[in-house]
């Protein structure tokens, strides 16, 4: 990834005039931890400006889940994917030491924090919306351009949305019932 993507996507706001004021890296963060702490995000705070190559921040692959859910969003800077006492968060780990470490992450729905999303209750002007919004932090990073370029949805819930829209793949969601194990074997299936 180069550095002026980084930038946009960590200092600049969502261009939608339907949803104002509403910086990007809220809403999203990078599948790096630190391996003792899942809420330190100094991993990626921290980052040199002329590192972010050798960290291996990558445009090419994007994982997205379906919503945020708790305090991430106004928590700060990257804090999405990377909550406090959330098992999902702390199981997203299992990106670490594989290929897809560095990955972009994000949420289909930047408007809804519903624990339990039910797609029943989303109208198309708000499904709209957020297809939008997803489009611009896509086209920030030049996604469709990147070679190899993967996206990975989290649970059948995103992946139904998006398979329509984008060659995507799935892996059962963290916060599933299934096995660390499971998890870990649906990722080596991608890799």
């Amino acid at each position: 990834m180069y550095l002026n993507t980084y930038r946009t996507l960590k200092d600049g706001f969502f261009g939608e005039a339907r949803f104002p004021n509403q910086r990007i890296a809220h809403y999203s963060s990078f599948a790096i931890w630190n391996p003792d702490d899942t809420t330190d995000l100094s991993v990626i705070h921290d980052l040199p400006e002329t590192e972010n190559e050798k960290l291996g921040l990558k445009s090419s692959v994007v994982i997205i889940g379906l919503n945020g859910t708790g305090p991430s969003r106004n928590a700060g800077v990257w804090r999405n994917f990377h909550s406090t006492g959330s098992r999902a968060d702390t199981r997203l780990k299992t990106f670490f030491n594989n290929p897809f470490q560095g990955a972009y992450m994000t949420d289909v729905f930047k408007t809804r924090t519903d624990k339990k999303l039910s797609l029943k209750n989303i109208h198309h002007a708000e499904l709209d919306l957020n297809f939008t919004l997803l489009k611009e932090e896509l086209e920030i990073l030049d996604w469709e351009n990147s070679p190899g370029h993967l996206m990975i949805a989290l649970g059948n819930k995103a992946y139904e949305l998006l398979k329509s829209s984008y060659d995507v793949k799935w892996i059962w969601h963290p916060a599933s019932s299934k096995t660390d194990l499971d998890i870990e074997d649906d990722i080596r299936r991608l890799m």
